[in-house]
């Protein structure tokens, strides 16, 4: 679990960085930002059954 919660933390930083790109209108920011959106979304899915309670 708690390298989950570094996977998940490195991440955040990782998308906020095309996050500004993004906010500037730089359209090479815009496509890292897709695909790393792409990459929380396979990730966030991978810890779906470390999760106790539905």
């Amino acid at each position: 679990m708690t390298s989950w919660g570094w996977v998940h933390l490195i991440l955040g930083g990782v998308v906020a960085l095309p996050g500004v790109g993004v906010m500037t209108g730089n359209i090479l920011a815009r496509t890292i930002g897709v695909i790393v959106a792409a990459l929380s979304l396979i990730v966030n899915f991978l810890v779906l059954p470390a999760y106790p309670i539905w």
